[in-house]
């Protein structure tokens, strides 16, 4: 073979490979395509797209693409808890928690994750309200919750003297009233019977004594009042809404408590007095003390409604200025009944002197053990009984005698 056959050869050869790594070169291109676009779409990888996308959709606020994004990922992983809570809350922001309600529990059923039941719960809590808020209210309900208000004890002043309402047996009674009173509140009632409702919720918390909570309650109070315009009040109350003052077209009164305490301390009232010339204005003070469970233990009542110190050049010298009428009531209790001491001194001026008239008497009040009224009695200073009441378990009279 001569020189010039051989390097053709060479050449030839050199070609064969430089074309067979070329197609080796193309081979394992195309194979690591394959394989990009096969982990490209792998269920794992649209999972999490669309996992991302779903999430982004629902921070634009886009609920409908983002419910379709989350349904898709549950159709390729179903055991992916965050995308059944992306889906409820995809239904939830187009307001419909029928469908929330129902991707969160094929979604605790399929995962158990106990986020989803979390979720469940407060959405089932929104269905019901739904639900609610979709049915008319009837006359039939407004008149159902006012008498389920007028059946709450929550006179303060009738509370505290009668030896049923302690502390504790009324927060066993208010236990189970609030909570039919907040699924009252969830109900599409009236304003007005919403705000009513509030406060009676306040007062419930005061007669118990459980200051945190009724201070939490007025706050909410008078937002909704002032949401409501209802602004128009006679009556000043302080942070926790006990009554500090309020007034009616002749009479002030004021009011302070025992500290951290819904209990009243003292109270002033004070009137024009127009009916006597150059008398004060200060009607009386009031003090009253109670025991640890709540009950009234005493009460001292100083009465002046005297002339005033301005004009006394022109009063009798030993009128009393001051203190002109002291009331003093003592409370005792036994398991039923409370028995309260009523001591009256009082000044009487006849021809510019002064006498002193004391009286006293005495009032014992029976009740059942559910803490209604059944019989009251009244006794003279001797002791000798004047009158007595009996009454049914709804305070109505069954009869009446004075001797």
């Amino acid at each position: 073979m001569n020189k010039s056959s051989e390097e053709g050869n060479v050449n030839m050869k050199k070609k064969s490979f430089m074309i067979i790594g070329m197609i080796a070169a193309f081979a394992m291109l195309c194979v690591a395509v394959l394989i990009a676009v096969i982990w490209t779409n792998s269920p794992e990888q649209r999972s999490a797209k669309q996992l991302q996308l779903g999430k982004r959709y629902l921070e634009e606020m886009d609920y409908e693409q983002a419910k379709v994004a989350f349904e898709e990922v549950i159709a390729i992983d179903p055991s992916n808890a965050e995308a059944y809570l992306g889906a409820a809350r995809a239904y939830a922001g187009l307001g419909d928690y029928e469908g929330a309600v129902a991707i969160l529990q094929k979604g605790y059923e399929q995962t158990g994750d106990e986020s989803l039941k979390t979720q469940l719960d407060e959405y089932e809590e929104k269905l019901a309200e739904e639900k609610i808020k979709a049915e008319p209210v009837s006359q039939e309900l407004e008149t159902e919750i006012l008498d389920y208000i007028m059946s709450i004890p929550s006179d303060f002043l009738v509370l505290r003297n009668n030896p049923i309402y302690t502390y504790r047996y009324l927060n066993e009674i208010y236990a189970e009233k609030l909570a039919q009173l907040s699924e009252y509140m969830k109900m599409d009632i009236s304003d007005t019977m919403r705000l009513r409702i509030l406060y009676v919720i306040h007062d419930c918390y005061l007669n118990v004594n459980d200051m945190g909570k009724a201070k939490e309650c007025w706050t909410q109070c008078l937002a909704f009042a002032e949401k409501a315009g209802y602004t128009d009040r006679q009556y000043e109350e302080d942070e926790y809404g006990r009554t500090t003052y309020w007034s009616d077209e002749e009479n002030t009164y004021t009011y302070e408590y025992y500290p951290n305490s819904s209990l009243v301390k003292s109270g002033t009232q004070t009137c024009p007095c127009s009916s006597h010339e150059g008398y004060s204005d200060t009607w009386y003070t009031e003090y009253e003390s109670y025991d640890e469970e709540g009950r009234i233990l005493s009460v001292t009542m100083y009465g002046s409604c005297g002339y005033d110190a301005a004009n006394a050049s022109s009063l009798p010298v030993d009128y009393p200025v001051e203190n002109s009428m002291i009331d003093e009531y003592t409370y005792t209790y036994d398991a039923n009944s409370c028995r309260s001491l009523c001591t009256s001194t009082y000044e009487e001026i006849i021809d510019g002197s002064t006498f002193p008239v004391t009286g006293s008497g005495e009032t014992v009040e029976k009740y059942d053990e559910t803490g209604h009224q059944i019989l009251s009695e009244n006794y003279d200073e001797s002791g000798k009984l004047i009158s007595k009441i009996e009454y049914d378990a709804e305070g109505n009279v069954l009869s009446e005698t004075s001797y």
